[in-house]
């Protein structure tokens, strides 16, 4: 078959898809999770995967001298060590204490970074918790990246193997591991036993690779919860790459320029053949000049910047594949889609499109010639580089994102997504429909609303596999995120941002990688997104799993009921900025803050708790987006700040009504272990008063404000919480006391034991002062007046005091 027939064939083919683009040739395009995937962990140009990240030049770990170290790859167990992994082995052994110390069990952790957390576990087990280290058959770490391996292998080397074995393993396959696991049960039990122990994972759900998505709607008719469970409800994100023809030249040789080119085309080509995208096509090309359609020859358009432009104009026009709007004409006689389309012609015209296996390839050849070669690639020469003339490579790669429907495969693999979500999508998109005027959307001519949305659908890939992987035990999950309530918060009232954290860029892009888009350096930087524990949650719920505990990663140290002790009492006190920045955290949203989740599976260990329940944040199975966690939040950091702003101040607009049918929603709530779905009729009211709060002026500085407080909040409720915690430990050490003069000792005694911890130091005198003056005048008074069910009467870490104090 010749060019043309080819061309005529794919033309013609006439997709049955009610989506405006085929699937015909999807799968040669870069899914933007595709992409992730390859810029993290593929083996041509991968964060991960290709080594390049480890320097030889940082600090030497006192425990394995000579170590390299990974280029600012710093996660709390590298910057606590070892006290954060003494912590968590503390917790570790009370949940095999809770199974009534099973021999043998297992501890699996996933993602085991440069190995220093499990290094740190097991000093801690062998050093401090004789019966329970003995009784661990194996502690595994799975790892998928082999560099990583390499390096956990040299961080806990003293371990290996008498108790510690590296294994490659993807935690999205975690059931893969299911005969190691047996192995190991039985080489210390019974054959066949059931696996028993605890899986563990540190910061390794934010980085499996994420689907990015819009649900589209008509502006000001934002989907239904049937309609949010529907396919074509949503587009996702692919990348569209094209190199400069110069630099193609460049790099490969004549025949492959041209090889190249033909593929990339046809690949573009292939989404255009459905009916819809037929009569667009056809009506574009009836205003097109003759050298215009020449141009694009045998075709009547040129396919990469057709799909440019109705990508385009998707994003602004709801109807735009409608007979009417196609035909539609301006003042002067002109379709809107064909100046869209002849502006992107031009400034194609000199690009070549790619295909993403010659992405790669193109990649893999720069990186071959050198570090300034793959930069030149991806930025263009630098002309103060005297080392690389500019004439010598000129042209570089470029991406631009595109949003094309979903696919048959991925609409059946997100079901499961849709169906625990539509709701809470529903909510949310209702909040950014609203909102849509303040935002600069919904313009003159403006039909079209969309929210973006970030999933990963390894979050339910991996509490599915780890339910096939043990039969009894918990599931740990350490990492950043939030619940879903808050990420829709922070879509509708960010709708420019995409949901992708830069963290850091490699040593020699550190200059043109690290503040720049995600889709500039792909493999040159480390890219990551938020946990929605939610999702984890509800998905794990499914199968097995029951949630124990979740919030805020320093539930970890309470308490010293549970014989554990504050990472101060194990440091010895204040030795480091990593230290104090564990406690006041105040680079970091408490919203999206550090955080733990426990799940449990089997029936050992049911009763098993991480500490008063008071303390805990809730992960609700239906939407709750306008109202905070309990009661206790009257300043609710749960939320994005501009979120919390706007539903105190809409709460407080609306009165008392609003808020005690909150109060009484959530004592219903606790009392049942259930959650009561949000009324209607306050929800409505409260996304009414939405956007005149956004259209009032000077509102940046009342959202700087109520960051600010949330910071305060947070950091009040940490101290107040380990202030509870003292008092419960010091009032177990003395005989019960109910006169006055034994409750000030107590009190007295509370406060000097803070002070020996350098509590006042860390928090400041003055913030110290007031939290232990508040406690001391209702938690810990003899007669205390509670402020339950008060949104006025004291600040949160009052109400949450009180309520650990009860509980």
């Amino acid at each position: 078959m010749d060019h043309a027939s080819l061309w005529f064939w794919v033309f013609c083919l006439i997709g049955r898809a009610r989506t405006w683009n085929s699937h015909l040739s999807t799968e040669q395009l870069y899914s933007f999770q595709d992409l992730y995937t390859d810029a993290q962990y593929g083996p041509d140009f991968g964060y991960y995967s290709t080594g390049r990240i480890l320097h030889v030049d940082g600090l030497n770990d006192a425990g394995v001298g000579g170590q390299e170290w990974f280029n600012s790859y710093t996660t709390l167990p590298m910057s606590l060590s070892p006290h954060f992994g003494h912590a968590l082995c503390d917790r570790l052994v009370a949940m095999w204490a809770a199974m009534g110390s099973p021999k043998p069990f297992v501890v699996t952790e996933f993602g085991g970074g440069t190995g220093m957390l499990a290094r740190d576990v097991l000093r801690r087990a062998r050093d401090a918790h004789g019966e329970f280290y003995e009784s661990m058959a194996r502690y595994i770490i799975a790892e998928r990246s082999q560099a990583m391996r390499s390096a956990q292998t040299a961080t806990a080397g003293e371990f290996v193997p008498s108790k510690l074995t590296v294994l490659a393993a993807d935690g999205r396959r975690a059931a893969s591991l299911r005969t190691s696991l047996e192995a190991e049960m039985g080489s210390q039990g019974t054959p066949g036993a059931p696996v028993v122990g605890i899986l563990l994972s540190n910061e390794l759900l934010d980085e499996f690779d994420p689907v990015r998505l819009r649900l589209v709607w008509r502006l000001s008719r934002p989907p239904s919860k049937r309609r949010c469970g529907e396919c074509s409800a949503y587009r996702e994100a692919y990348v569209a790459h094209t190199i400069d023809t110069e630099a193609l030249i460049k790099l490969a040789d004549s025949d492959s320029v041209e090889v190249i080119r033909h593929e990339g085309q046809l690949a573009y080509c292939g989404l255009l053949s459905t009916a819809a995208m037929r009569r667009v096509v056809l009506a574009v090309a009836e205003d097109l000049t003759a050298e215009e359609r020449w141009q694009c020859a045998p075709m009547l358009v040129c396919c990469f910047p057709f799909v440019l432009a109705m990508n385009s104009a998707l994003q602004y026009h709801h109807e735009v594949l409608y007979q009417a709007e196609v035909e539609h004409r301006d003042e002067h006689g002109e379709r809107d889609l064909v100046k869209q389309y002849r502006s992107l012609l031009r400034s194609t015209n000199d690009t070549v499109p790619l295909t993403k296996d010659r992405y790669r390839q193109l990649r893999r050849m720069a990186a071959q010639q050198g570090s300034e070669v793959e930069k030149a690639l991806l930025f263009g020469v630098d002309t103060n580089n005297t080392d690389l003339d500019a004439s010598n490579f000129p042209g570089r790669l470029r991406s631009l994102e595109i949003y094309l429907a979903l696919t048959p495969e991925r609409c059946r693999e997100l079901a499961p997504w849709r169906r625990r979500h539509a709701a809470r999508l529903a909510h949310a998109a209702r909040l950014r429909d609203v909102s849509a005027p303040a935002f600069g959307t919904g313009g003159p001519g403006h039909t079209a609303a969309h929210l973006k949305l970030v999933l990963r659908p390894g979050e339910a890939e991996f509490v599915r596999e780890t339910a096939q992987l043990l039969d009894e035990g918990f599931l740990v999950t350490l990492d950043y995120g939030a619940d879903a309530d808050a990420l829709l918060w922070f879509a509708a009232i960010r709708p420019h941002y995409d949901g992708i954290h830069i963290m850091d860029a490699r040593a020699e892009f550190l200059d043109v990688c690290t503040l720049v888009s995600h889709l500039e350096c792909p493999g040159l930087q480390d890219l990551t997104t938020s946990v929605d524990f939610t999702e984890v949650a509800m998905a794990g719920a499914e199968w097995g799993w029951t949630q124990k505990a979740y919030g805020p990663i320093w539930l970890l140290e309470l308490a010293f009921g549970y014989g554990l002790g504050h990472l101060l009492e194990r440091a010895g006190g204040l030795q480091s900025p990593s230290l104090q920045a564990w406690y006041l955290t105040p680079e970091q949203d408490p919203w999206a803050s550090f955080k733990i989740l426990v799940q449990h599976r089997g029936q050992r260990g049911a009763g098993w708790s991480l500490g008063p329940l008071a303390q805990q944040w809730p992960l609700s199975p239906v939407p709750r987006l306008l109202r905070g966690p309990s009661p206790c939040w009257s300043r609710d950091i749960t939320k994005p700040p501009l979120a919390s702003l706007v539903t105190t101040a809409t709460h407080q607009k609306l009165g008392d009504k609003a808020w005690k049918m909150y109060v009484a929603d959530a004592e219903r709530s606790w009392q049942t272990d259930s959650e009561a779905v949000e009324d209607e009729s306050v929800a409505d009211a409260l996304s009414q008063h939405f956007l005149a709060f956004l259209l009032q002026e000077n509102i940046g500085p009342l959202v700087d404000q109520q960051g600010e407080a949330q910071q305060q909040a947070y950091a009040a409720a940490h101290l107040a919480a380990m202030l509870v915690d003292y008092w419960h430990h010091l009032q177990q050490l003395q005989p019960e006391g109910d006169n006055l003069s034994d409750w000030a000792q107590l009190q007295e005694q509370v406060r000097s034991m803070a002070a020996n911890r350098m509590l006042p130091t860390l928090y400041g005198e003055r913030r110290f002062d007031e939290v232990f003056r508040r406690l001391t005048d209702s938690v810990f008074a003899l007669n205390g007046s509670s402020s339950w069910g008060n949104s006025e009467a004291s600040p949160p870490y009052v109400c949450l005091a009180e309520k650990a104090w009860q509980g």
